[in-house]
């Protein structure tokens, strides 16, 4: 039973003489673990921690209700107290990119707002006849090449801020910071039934957003949603709400925490106030 607190429970480190014989790994170590952790298990021990296409492409009918967050009682077990935590921060970490996705099915022709970034490659015009005749501009964003690195491959896409409706100051903005979640999907199918995750692995200046369109490398979060085709038109979606990389993270870390038997000797939890 986690102790009743009216915030959460805090830890605070053993006395020296207790941390001296303790038997943990090695920082590296455990970096590496944590690193390398793939998800296994059952219900949520189970989950990546990106999401998937599918999460991403639900409405808001289809998204289950969150548990409560017991601030002022004890928690009926440390399997629920991790369990409730892991699918809080996971909504709080992809509900930005969900409702972006959503606002983009609803008009595909959108801009960026407060909300969203879309990023785009004007294409050659197309005439449609409607009411009135009109000037359609094709959204795409390709894919250049794939870089090889230790921790996978890297595609390396161009694009272009047209929907921002000004020149972007990239050495000052925000806009894709590595470690940022974004959405794909096909020029024609505009998010419908396509929804693509990546995360940004780098966006340098020189010899990247410097360059016109602008360039930066991406992981694809699943390997079967990779492209290969650099005539492929692509549309990208960046939610400009909450930072992926911060929740990311933490969820690998309650995963870890679930199998471990008791709490970690360097630590001893306490009551708060």
């Amino acid at each position: 039973m986690f102790p009743s607190s009216c915030l959460a429970c805090h830890f605070t480190p053993a006395p020296r003489h207790y941390r001296s014989h303790s038997s943990q790994p090695e920082p590296t170590a455990a970096i590496q673990r944590h690193l390398n952790h793939s998800a296994s298990g059952t219900g949520w021990l189970g989950m990546s921690e990106l999401p998937s296409g599918g999460e991403i492409l639900l409405g808001a009918q289809g998204v289950l209700g969150l548990p409560p967050n017991i601030v002022d009682g004890s928690w009926p077990s440390k399997e629920a107290y991790l369990e409730a935590h892991y699918e809080i921060l996971r909504r709080e970490g992809i509900e930005g990119l969900r409702y972006s996705v959503q606002c983009y099915q609803k008009d595909p022709e959108m801009e960026d707002n407060q909300n969203t970034c879309v990023y785009t490659n004007v294409g050659l015009p197309v005439m449609l006849q409607t009411r009135f005749w009109h000037m359609l501009t094709l959204s795409q964003v390709h894919v250049q090449a794939y870089l090889m690195t230790r921790i996978g491959a890297a595609a390396h896409i161009s694009f272009k801020t047209t929907r921002a409706r000004q020149k972007i100051k990239w050495l000052l903005s925000r806009r894709l910071t590595p470690g940022t979640v974004v959405a794909i999907s096909t020029a024609k199918d505009n998010f419908n039934s396509i929804c693509k995750i990546a995360i940004v692995a780098q966006r340098p200046f020189v010899s990247g957003l410097d360059m016109n369109p602008p360039e930066i490398d991406i992981f694809w979060a699943r390997p079967d949603d990779a492209v290969f085709d650099p005539s492929e038109a692509l549309v990208m979606l960046e939610s400009r709400s909450g930072y992926f990389e911060a929740v990311r993270h933490a969820l690998v870390g309650l995963q870890h925490a679930a199998s471990e038997q008791q709490v970690p000797p360097d630590y001893q939890l306490v009551e708060s106030c």
